[in-house]
């Protein structure tokens, strides 16, 4: 079983357990959490259910409106995003955050009302059942839960019917935060599954979850030109420097993506460094060898982020390490070149790693 980090005041296996496999019976408790964590990623913690149904839909939509995906006949949400997308002639690659102001324009919708209804009947309350150990019979299980969830902070949220709300607990919140990367990629893991054995014959499930969207590489480039224009960067994968004879061989300084782009979906400097284009092409959505290349890997995005600390290099692809451990930018850390090594390599290969068999789990390659 793949395990998310540890800490040890949290109840981590009941986080897991909340997408145990054999709970899995339809979509939502996956998007459900799904919504909960993007929540948490804009700083808000009290929750309404309807706020969360609606951001369930604008999760699911391009799956099931581009793709027909099949949710399971018991399955609502499937249905209710058809509706809408077949109601208002919307498009299959609408934007996110354009969905769910539309979606909040038109929540009073009848279908809609419905929708949410059915769908926070048990949800709120069964997600979170995993943290909990009680028999009870089943018209009594939401009433114990929210009883529980308010009694303690052991569960990821407090339930409010009366509210029609849950409350994050502050710890989950900070887990949440610091683990981010991780934590979407173990959640994706759980709804590739869950589509896969829905639609077997749907190949390449991975790439039908989310819209494409646009890379966007110039932050990363212009942080790395200052790095390279500083200090001595070689290539991760040959270990020969970016000189001219060696571009005139191997083509021009490109940005590698060391977890292939399609499946982190990112283009945040923690994960691309420096290599020969010709490289990069062969290597394309292939993973790296842990083995051979995770050192390098780290010792060159250490030297990288080292230089641009000690030299003020501004660059907002700086900030995305923040991602990988809050403390990583932390200049009065540098005093201690020994102990900052060791926090910056470990939290890399406590990112990288997980990652790393995810993707080899979804069917990624690994080269040689």
């Amino acid at each position: 079983m793949y395990l998310l980090p540890q800490y040890q005041e949290l109840n981590i296996i009941g986080f897991q357990n909340m997408l145990d496999y054999k709970n899995l019976t339809n979509s939502y408790k996956i998007y459900w959490l799904y919504a909960v964590l993007h929540e948490v990623k804009l700083g808000n913690t009290v929750l309404s259910f309807n706020n969360l149904a609606l951001r369930m839909i604008t999760k699911s939509w391009y799956s099931i409106t581009q793709f027909k995906l099949n949710f399971g006949q018991q399955d609502d949400l499937g249905k209710i995003v058809l509706a809408i997308y077949q109601d208002y002639s919307l498009t299959s690659n609408i934007k996110e955050h354009d969905l769910y102001d539309f979606l909040l324009s038109i929540k009073d919708n009848k279908d809609i009302k419905q929708y949410i209804k059915k769908l926070c009947k048990y949800v709120p309350y069964r997600l979170i059942r995993s943290f909990y150990c009680f028999k009870a019979e089943d018209y009594k299980v939401n009433k114990i839960i929210e009883k529980l969830s308010n009694e303690s902070d052991i569960a990821l949220y407090k339930v409010s019917k009366e509210k029609k709300e849950i409350n994050i607990h502050k710890h989950w919140c900070n887990y949440i935060t610091k683990n981010q990367t991780i934590i979407d990629g173990w959640l994706k893991y759980k709804l590739i599954y869950f589509l896969q054995k829905r639609n077997p014959n749907s190949p390449a499930i991975l790439h039908k979850l989310e819209a494409p969207q646009t890379r966007n590489l110039t932050k990363a480039k212009e942080y790395w030109n200052q790095i390279m224009s500083i200090t001595n960067i070689n290539d991760i994968y040959t270990g020969l420097p970016f000189t001219d004879e060696y571009v005139a061989q191997h083509g021009s300084i490109s940005l590698d993506h060391f977890i292939p782009w399609s499946f982190v979906l990112h283009d945040e400097v923690w994960n691309l460094v420096p290599t020969f284009k010709n490289i990069n092409s062969a290597k394309n959505d292939k993973l790296p060898s842990l083995d051979k290349y995770l050192n390098t890997f780290c010792d060159i995005q250490y030297q990288g982020l080292k230089t641009a600390i000690n030299f003020y290099i501004k660059s907002k692809a700086k900030e995305n390490f923040y991602n990988v451990h809050s403390d990583l930018l932390n200049k009065e850390l540098l005093c201690n070149d020994t102990q900052y090594k060791k926090l910056f390599f470990d939290s890399m290969r406590q990112t990288i790693a997980p990652l790393h068999q995810l993707a080899l789990n979804q069917g990624f390659i690994e080269t040689c």
